[in-house]
């Protein structure tokens, strides 16, 4: 019952959302995956590749990254971080997350894997004072700016902890109207849309080297959802279960298109700090 309440209380506030989520994955995948959206290559592949995807085509734009000091800004239950620290080789990984529960299970799984490296903490992406001055090379956002209620803030926080010439990507869902519904705000979104990122970045200090949209991708990888589990190493979990799990993923892949036909696009933004 508990797990099914769960799923109810998906769309009642961000920690409801991502509980829903760690819980479904850990329960019928046997793993935790990673909280951000999948993005399509044009072949046929599982959830957790899809959403690889997503972030390896976010660290290209900032490489390198080998032997150098990151920093994962929203980074949920850290798996996406860990993912970053095993392939791409940082000296150094830290997440910062405002979702406790989340943090929690990233601080288990690199216990877990023996990642002395890698570290995570609880803390505001517009108030980063975990973080110190100029400490950070690379610091990647993917799927969490739409949650902050002062975005410029965050700016100028990404400019204080970058190095001078450190670099920064920023992967968010934007918004194309102007109000926002009850759901937005229970869900605590605050989408800027295009313009506004980019008139807010041309006032920062920061330097601003690209935008992309990579809104085509991200609903192909959304469409590909009848092969997102088909590689991943099931648990043995009851039929009514799997078929509310099931019911609950198709409503909420259709809820996505929706979004991504009517009002939302996802954009990259990526820049750097001034040099010395």
């Amino acid at each position: 019952m508990s797990d099914f309440m769960s799923l109810v209380r998906t769309a009642s506030s961000p920690q409801d959302f991502y509980h829903a989520f760690n819980r479904v994955y850990e329960k019928y995948a046997g793993e935790y995956l990673m909280l951000h959206y999948p993005f399509y290559r044009g072949v046929k592949e599982d959830l957790l590749q899809a959403q690889k995807n997503l972030v390896d085509y976010c660290i290209r734009q900032v490489l390198p990254v080998a032997n150098q000091t990151m920093l994962d800004v929203g980074c949920g239950n850290g798996i996406q971080a860990m993912y970053v620290y095993s392939m791409y080789n940082p000296a150094k990984m830290i997440g910062i997350d405002l979702n406790e529960e989340s943090i929690a299970i990233a601080n288990i799984e690199r216990d877990r894997r023996k990642l002395s490296e890698v570290s995570f903490h609880v803390a505001n992406a517009q108030d980063m004072s975990c973080v110190p001055d100029g400490s950070i090379d690379v610091l990647i956002n993917i799927e969490s700016a739409m949650h902050y209620p002062d975005k410029t803030k965050y700016l100028g926080e990404i400019h204080r902890v970058l190095k001078p010439g450190g670099r920064f990507v920023i992967a968010d869902l934007l918004t194309k109207r102007d109000r926002r519904k009850p759901w937005e705000k229970r869900m605590v979104l605050h989408h800027w849309n295009l313009a506004r990122y980019e008139r807010e970045l041309e006032k920062s200090p920061l330097i601003l080297l690209s935008i992309e949209e990579i809104t085509p991708h991200v609903v192909g990888g959304f469409r590909m959802n009848r092969y997102w589990f088909a590689n991943l190493h099931h648990r043995q979990v009851d039929l009514i279960w799997k078929i509310l799990i099931r019911l609950w993923a198709k409503g909420f892949v259709l809820w996505m298109l929706y979004l991504f036909h009517s009002f939302r696009s996802y954009h990259l933004f990526v820049g750097q700090k001034r040099s010395a």
